[in-house]
């Protein structure tokens, strides 16, 4: 522990938490993914540093989006008659 406050204080790593926010179209946050990191350039985050809530919530969007195509029951055509 001692170590890593050395580095966090001597500005070589700066705790950050990284969020991947599901919003829909009306603005409405629908989830939210997050994790804790250590950054070592806060202006340009690596992409390992943000890659777990990102890929997560890409997984949680494709889960979703597959069980609402799957429980959509299709209707009856409905056909006039003349």
């Amino acid at each position: 522990v001692a170590d890593y406050l050395e580095e966090v204080m001597a500005g070589r790593l700066t705790p950050v938490r990284m969020e991947a926010r599901v919003i829909y179209r009306n603005d409405a946050e629908v989830c939210v993914f997050r994790r804790n990191a250590d950054v070592i350039d806060v202006s340009h985050p690596h992409v390992s540093d943000w890659r777990e809530p990102v890929t997560e919530a890409l997984d949680w969007i494709r889960r979703e989006r597959t069980s609402l195509v799957q429980t959509v029951t299709r209707r009856p055509v409905l056909k006039l008659a003349a």
